[in-house]
């Protein structure tokens, strides 16, 4: 009896690695919720602050992702945090519904980022390709806008129905038997494709709009040299009286005026200037963006792992249940990514900001 009692060392094992794992989950999630609630806290201020940002369809796209973000940080990750230490909690059924509900809100939140990212580069490389006909009658206006979000926020739905029912459904094949197993193994590849095609569009929208912004500067540049470099300013010679005939001379020889060479000088440089200003802000627009798009893939590795892992075992989903299959990584630094390398929201979270702490 004694010995029956006792517990064996792969129970022990498994407990202290069930309380490792535990651990680990609280840190996380309470540094999570403390870098979403305040980055996305501030960059909300920034929004709130300067409304002349939000004028731009680009940024009214990042305002609308930010308030979802610190929708994820404030409500979604608290709730999965606390839940985690429910034991039993399929046999609470309202504290489970409540669970399952934050995991599903959280995934659709998390795939309309997917969506808002490449929304944003599609926005960007218009705005330099074709600014006078497709980006302005396609993503300028807050109709348009709103029409944008709007399917962004069905398309996300349709998303994270669908990998519910595949997941759903391989699990109960997974416990019953194995007949049309291959079927539904196939049919994941529907959601995987609608949710990581993006992924791969997002990189040839940057490399595009970077590619149209060197091949400006250049013709700009070329345009600009010739005008520089050669001003007419020759004297013209009076060989014949014949060629003169009809022209009022006064007198003596005439010159030949160039084409208003200063006037011409200096639109050719404000056009540079203006060019290569345009440029570098869409450049630092591409620079913010290649650091969200890098974080976006690091957080969304995991939840490829925990999806691709349920006809092999459930040991992995069960472990990444407790971080929520990190995908608040995403919602917590991505504030900090845009006033980090976007001037425009550090600028005004530091004069607003602190106008408003140290008044003068």
């Amino acid at each position: 009896m004694g010995a029956s009692a006792s517990p064996t060392a792969n129970e022990t094992t498994c407990s202290q690695e069930f309380t490792v794992v535990h651990a680990f989950s609280i840190v996380y999630f309470i540094t999570v919720i403390v870098l979403g609630t305040v980055g996305n806290g501030l960059l909300l201020c920034v929004f709130i602050f300067n409304r002349a940002l939000c004028k731009k369809s680009i940024n009214y796209l990042i305002c609308a992702n930010t308030v979802v973000n610190f929708l994820i940080s404030v409500l979604f990750d608290p709730i999965i945090a606390a839940t985690n230490f429910v034991p039993c909690l399929e046999s609470h059924r309202a504290l489970f519904m409540v669970r399952l509900s934050s995991d599903f809100f959280l995934e659709v939140c998390v795939v309309s980022s997917i969506y808002t990212l490449t929304a944003v580069a599609a926005n960007q490389y218009l705005l330099i390709s074709r600014p006078n006909t497709t980006y302005r009658r396609c993503c300028t206006g807050r109709k348009a806008v709103s029409i944008v979000l709007t399917l962004i926020w069905l398309l996300a739905l349709v998303v994270v129905m669908l990998f519910w029912f595949v997941e759903r459904s391989l699990v109960k094949l997974h416990e019953k038997h194995q007949e049309g197993h291959r079927a539904i193994e196939i049919s994941f590849v529907l959601p995987c494709i609608l949710n990581y095609c993006p992924l791969i569009i997002i990189p040839c929208f940057q490399w595009g709009t970077m590619r149209t912004i060197r091949a400006s500067r250049e013709r700009v540049a070329n345009k600009a040299a010739p005008s520089a470099a050669t001003v007419p300013t020759t004297v013209s010679s009076v060989s014949s009286p014949s060629e003169t005939r009809g022209l009022s001379l006064d007198g003596g020889p005439t010159t030949s005026m160039p084409l208003q060479p200063p006037m011409v000088a200096d639109k050719n440089d404000d056009d540079e200037k203006k060019v290569r200003r345009r440029g570098k802000n869409e450049l630092r627009t591409q620079r913010t963006m290649m650091v969200m798009y890098m974080i976006l893939v690091v957080s969304w590795t995991p939840s490829l792992m925990a999806w691709a892992s349920v006809s092999v075992g459930l040991k992995l989903n069960k472990v990444l249940d407790l971080f929520g299959a990190f995908l608040s990584v995403y919602p917590a630094l991505i504030p900090f990514a845009y006033m980090w390398t976007n001037k425009n929201y550090s600028n005004v979270l530091r004069k607003k900001i602190w106008s408003k702490i140290r008044p003068q």
